[in-house]
């Protein structure tokens, strides 16, 4: 066997063991928040925490949120590697009744995440 072939294999049997380090990339607080129960009308607020455990900036692109229903801010600059930045989003529940999903799609140049809001949304006046 020739020398090349021996050492591709033991790269080849080597990467078996060797194994991503869980603490490294990007890391949430929390992807989604339940509000429960809550009456129709309510400004809702919440904020998710990221951390950049991966080896280069963080920078969001964008988020885009599934409804005109929820407003969200986030730094616009790049986030250092051992860095945190926190997303705001705000939930307003004006005209909104029953069971409610809202879905934030952050955009980032490490991919995208998706940030997750659920409340059941009670007429005012009218109890479950």
């Amino acid at each position: 066997m020739s020398k090349a072939f021996l050492f591709i294999l033991s790269l080849s049997v080597l990467s078996g063991f060797i194994q991503p380090d869980p603490g490294k990339g990007i890391q949430w607080d929390k992807t989604e928040v339940n509000f429960d129960t809550i009456e129709q009308g309510m400004k809702l607020r919440t904020r998710f925490t990221c951390y950049n455990r991966s080896d280069s900036s963080l920078i969001f692109e964008n988020l885009q949120a599934s409804c005109g229903c929820v407003a969200s801010r986030w730094q616009k600059t790049p986030i250092a590697p051992g860095d945190s930045s926190v997303i705001t989003v705000d939930f307003d529940t004006k005209g909104k009744s029953g069971r409610q999903h809202r879905i934030i799609a952050v955009y980032s140049n490490q991919g995208m995440f998706e940030l997750n809001l659920y409340a059941f949304v009670e007429k005012k006046g009218i109890s479950k």
